[in-house]
């Protein structure tokens, strides 16, 4: 009777072993097909080689961004800047996020004494995460910035000389104002965009 019992218990645990084994390759077959490798990103930018702006102007530029594992579209971010610009120069930007595969990036070119070539540079790239690995480019616009032109307008408000007048220059839709002195002398500095405008000049006398 001892003797049966011993053996039953071997036999038993014999199978227990058995279906332990079995459980243990189920789990590491399943572990080993949830492993992710890194796959490279693709990415691209589109937009304007060359913009050419005079200055003092709000302008706005688009870049088309594309980010892509070779499946499906990946998530980017973009960051812009100027670059090779001449010493002192400064001008702010604001720009958006990439929404439906673009960015817009907005600023307003400044004051100017004489033409200059900056550079806008766009950024975009791609986050290194558990499945992507890092990856970044840049794409260079060439900005032409035009200084408007000037011109001194002067003269004299006279039938007999009218002190403290006040002058009126209009050029295209922009208007100008300056007070002439005692005499009736008045003298101002105008910027103007179109080489071909005409001024139009009034003058009121004041009470």
């Amino acid at each position: 009777m001892t003797n049966w019992l011993k053996t039953t218990g071997i036999v038993f645990c014999s199978v227990l072993l058995f279906g332990c084994l079995d459980k243990d390759d189920e789990v590491q077959v399943t572990q080993g097909a949830i492993i992710d490798r890194q796959t490279e990103a693709s990415l691209s930018i589109v937009a304007a080689q060359m913009v050419e702006i005079q200055e003092q102007t709000a302008w706005s530029i688009r870049a088309d961004v594309t980010a892509t594992n070779g499946i499906e579209e990946l998530p980017s971010q973009v960051r812009w800047e100027v670059v090779d610009a001449p010493s002192g120069f400064t001008m702010p930007l604001v720009w958006t996020d990439v929404v439906d595969g673009s960015s817009i990036v907005d600023f307003t070119t400044p004051d100017i004494s004489e033409d200059q070539q900056v550079t806008l540079r766009v950024y975009a790239e791609v986050v290194e995460s558990d499945t992507v690995a890092a990856a970044q480019i840049f794409h260079d616009i060439t900005l032409e910035l035009y200084a408007n032109g000037e011109i001194v307008i002067s003269g004299a408000v006279v039938d007999d000389p009218i002190p403290n007048a006040i002058v009126t220059i209009r050029v295209g839709e922009e208007t100008f104002e300056v007070v002439a002195d005692e005499n009736g002398l008045y003298r101002i500095p105008i910027e103007f965009v179109d080489e071909d405008a005409v001024f139009e000049v009034t003058a009121v006398g004041q009470p």
